[in-house]
C-alpha cells in the first residue's frame, strides 16, 4: 500500500524576519530556546531554527508544536525548511523569526499586510507544515 503525500497546510504568517541570539532580541537567557535547546554557534550557522509568534502555538490553539518543521517560502537563501524551537513575546501576532548569524538582517512582509514598521520589508511570504496527525 501507498502512503498518502503529505497534506501541507498554509499557516496564517504576516511577517518573516530575522533574529539574532542576544539579549536585546531575546530575553536574558539568549542561548536558550522556549522548548528548552541551548544555541550554540552551529546551531546559528546551520541549523536552521525559527521562532513563532505563540498564537501559532498549540498551547494557544494553533497548529504548531516544538520541534515541526516548518517551510517558509521567501525570495532568500533563507528560503526552505525551519525547525520550530522558540517563540516570541504574546503581544506579536502573524510572525515567524528566523534565528540567523549576526549581520544578517532581512524581513518578508504579506502582500497586503497591515503591519506597523514595514521599512526594508520584501514582499512576498508563504509558510506552511505537515498538520499533526492524531
Amino acid at each position: 500500500m501507498l502512503a498518502a503525500a503529505p497534506v501541507r497546510a498554509s499557516l496564517p504568517v504576516r511577517v518573516i524576519s530575522v533574529y539574532h541570539a542576544v539579549e536585546a532580541q531575546t530575553d536574558a537567557s539568549p542561548l536558550v530556546t522556549a522548548d528548552g535547546s541551548r544555541i550554540t554557534p552551529e546551531i546559528v550557522e546551520g541549523g536552521r531554527w525559527c521562532a513563532v509568534s505563540q498564537e501559532l502555538l498549540w498551547f494557544k490553539g494553533g497548529q504548531l508544536h516544538f520541534g515541526d518543521v516548518i517551510q517558509v517560502d521567501i525570495d532568500s537563501p533563507l528560503s526552505g525548511s525551519w525547525i520550530v524551537k522558540d517563540t516570541m513575546h504574546e503581544s506579536i501576532t502573524g510572525y515567524v523569526d528566523l534565528l540567523v548569524s549576526e549581520g544578517i538582517n532581512e524581513c518578508w512582509i504579506a502582500e497586503g499586510a497591515q503591519v506597523k514598521h514595514p521599512g526594508g520589508c520584501k514582499t512576498g511570504v508563504e509558510v506552511s507544515h505537515e498538520p499533526h496527525r492524531e
